[in-house]
């Protein structure tokens, strides 16, 4: 697990393609598509918070996904970034 976690947050996270927001929303748009993943969704919801992503950014993403990627695959995480807005 130190090696992975090493990797995905020293070599790739720590990368300059992506400024730390469009990474932010990145992940937060992959982990609502994937289900099952609330404690990563908390965690990196208040990481997206920190990296000067808007709620209203959050609730825009969640609402493309409901579009592109089946609403009922992340109905959690939207009706968190509702919630807080």
């Amino acid at each position: 697990m130190k090696i992975l976690t090493s990797y995905a947050y020293g070599d790739i996270m720590t990368r300059d393609g992506l400024d730390a927001r469009t990474k932010a929303l990145v992940t937060l748009s992959m982990l609502a598509t994937m289900g099952n993943t609330q404690a990563w969704v908390d965690n990196v919801t208040l990481g997206a918070l920190r990296d000067d992503v808007a709620r209203d950014d959050m609730v825009e993403a969640m609402l493309q996904l409901s579009v592109h990627g089946g609403y009922a695959l992340q109905p959690s995480l939207h009706a968190q970034t509702s919630a807080q807005r």
